[in-house]
């Protein structure tokens, strides 16, 4: 490719002397551009000539790779075609071998069969002796077969009588068994009012007491005066929680009086007995002198776990003069 692009532009250079002196600077100019111009299109003709040489190259690899493949399959297919035929040659001899192992087979298979028809023959002859003794066994197993029918018939009709006197049993117990369930319901029933009755005969009779005082002058922040100090306890089990709480937890259900009076400087203050969170009586103190002891009492139905305790606001209590008694009247 050099050399014909070093032809072309001696050629060139040569033909164009003669017109090169006849035109002017500027029309040598343009040509200059135009042979630029050319040069430019030769080098880019010169490079798609390399990679058309370059994909040459690769085809021509290619149809060599080819070639040589097609030859190994050639070759390949002249192997196959060899072991075909000696594979060939090899069954025609094991069908010779495997015919005459037939033939020995069925040989073998006559003789076996001709042992078995002697042998079935055998059989034959000891299957009807067996069938004789069946049907003398048949003969003997229908007769008891027809006895056992027969008690079996009376067996179950006696079943049947056993089983209608039962029935009529079992009614009259379920009767007697209602009538003594009903029975001891009532003896249940009796018993648990006679325990009851005699529960509350016990707790009438239990002895419920206290008298107390409050310790010392107090002002009790939450209303709830604490006489603390006991000096009676009859029958009261949890006495630390009144001690603590100012609040006397009915244990024995029934009828209580409760009394108290109450010693304060407050003057016109009112206090009150509660049972739980009501109101049973009040009173109050006194609005002209400067000491008054103020009475209360009360008579009231306590159950199990109701509560009974004296109210004040937040007044001072003079102790040991300040004291509460409650009783169990019934």
């Amino acid at each position: 490719m050099n050399k014909n692009y070093t032809y072309l532009q001696d050629s060139c250079n040569h033909g164009c002397l003669p017109f090169w002196g006849k035109i002017s600077e500027n029309d040598r100019q343009n040509e200059t551009l135009e042979l630029a111009n050319i040069e430019l299109k030769f080098q880019e003709l010169g490079a798609n000539h390399t990679i058309l040489q370059q994909e040459n190259k690769l085809l021509r690899d290619n149809y060599r790779y080819q070639e040589n493949e097609m030859k190994r399959l050639q070759n390949t297919t002249i192997e196959l075609s060899k072991q075909v035929s000696e594979l060939k040659q090899l069954n025609s001899i094991n069908l010779a071998i495997d015919f005459r192992a037939i033939q020995y087979k069925v040989k073998s298979l006559e003789q076996k069969s001709d042992l078995l028809t002697n042998n079935q023959n055998a059989r034959n002859q000891d299957f009807l002796a067996l069938y004789d003794v069946t049907q003398v066994t048949d003969n003997l197993f229908t007769k008891h077969l027809q006895n056992f029918e027969t008690i079996r018939n009376e067996t179950l009709v006696n079943i049947f009588n056993i089983q209608s006197k039962q029935n009529a049993s079992d009614v009259e117990m379920r009767t007697a068994f209602s009538k003594f369930t009903t029975l001891e319901g009532k003896v249940t029933d009796d018993s648990g009012k006679i325990h009851n009755l005699i529960g509350q005969i016990a707790d009438d009779r239990r002895k419920v007491a206290i008298t107390s005082c409050v310790s010392g002058n107090q002002r009790f922040t939450d209303g709830v005066v604490r006489f603390s100090s006991v000096y009676s306890n009859i029958g009261i089990n949890n006495i630390a929680t009144f001690k603590s709480s100012g609040k006397f937890v009915c244990e024995i259900p029934g009828l209580y009086y409760i009394s108290a009076h109450i010693f304060t400087t407050t003057k016109g203050v009112e206090f009150y007995v509660k049972k739980n969170v009501n109101i049973i009586a009040f009173s109050a103190s006194d609005t002209d002198s400067s000491y008054s002891t103020d009475p209360i009492s009360a008579v009231v139905e306590l159950q199990l776990r109701d509560t009974l305790y004296v109210y004040t606001g937040s007044h001072d209590i003079r102790g040991t003069y300040s004291c509460l008694s409650i009783m169990k009247v019934k």
